[in-house]
């Protein structure tokens, strides 16, 4: 969080409770916040590792008073995760009565905030609605398919085989291929290969690691293998891509 922690001009309050001017300093980042709200949407657990390490994007000063500001940077960013988990195909009902309820427990809150208690609310919201998208995007598919993409997640940085995912699932490799296309119109290894090039973009505009060291995090078995399937998919290579 940037900023939050300079404190000036103490003064009393109405409640007898002391506030705070914070700095007006402002940075915001717009393609940091698309490419959040890009992997929230698809209820990416990536989502909250990446706006724990871009907070200086998110949190601005929208109060003189500390407490009041870290709870107008909560109110903020529950309403633009209801209208994300509204675009990804969430029942908008459902979200605003999850947005209200979520808004009244930030505005009931008696203790003052601090940055561990700002910290600690923030990730759990942020639980509280990827959880609901992943049920969302979970909807109408069968206990395997469910198992396969959950498998597929965890997995990877490894070599993930279709005999694999029949034994994790206990079903016959014929069955789940037939099973998941089905269900989702996709094969299991297109949507295996779209995952890895999904981590692979992440961690291409995220980190400073070597393609070579992302292509063996993505699970593929060369960097020239990597770049191949990078460039049929993305459009470019994954050093293009960086560069952008």
């Amino acid at each position: 969080m940037k900023n939050t922690g300079d404190i000036s001009n103490p003064r009393r309050s109405n409640n007898l409770q002391y506030e705070y001017v914070l700095d007006e300093n402002i940075h915001y980042c717009f393609d940091t916040e698309s490419d959040f709200l890009r992997l929230f949407r698809n209820g990416d657990m990536r989502s909250i590792e990446l706006l724990k390490n871009n907070r200086e994007n998110f949190v601005q000063t929208l109060a003189t008073s500390k407490n009041r500001s870290l709870k107008n940077n909560l109110i903020v960013l529950v309403a633009n995760l209801t209208r994300a988990a509204i675009e990804s195909g969430c029942n908008p009902n459902e979200m605003v009565l999850l947005m209200t309820s979520t808004v009244k427990d930030i505005e009931n809150r008696v203790t003052a905030f601090d940055k561990e208690v700002f910290f600690e609310l923030e990730t759990k919201i942020l639980l509280i609605f990827i959880r609901k998208i992943k049920q969302n995007r979970m909807k109408g598919l069968s206990k395997p398919s469910r198992m396969i993409v959950h498998y597929v997640q965890e997995h990877l940085s490894q070599q993930i085989t279709l005999n694999d995912l029949a034994l994790y699932c206990g079903r016959h490799p014929n069955y789940l291929s037939a099973l998941f296309k089905r269900e989702t119109n996709k094969n299991i290894q297109s949507y295996i290969l779209e995952e890895r090039i999904n981590k692979a973009k992440y961690l291409i505009k995220h980190s400073d690691y070597l393609f070579v060291e992302i292509a063996h995090l993505c699970g593929f078995e060369s960097q020239s293998y990597f770049t191949v399937q990078f460039k049929k998919i993305v459009g470019c290579t994954p050093k293009e891509y960086r560069n952008r």
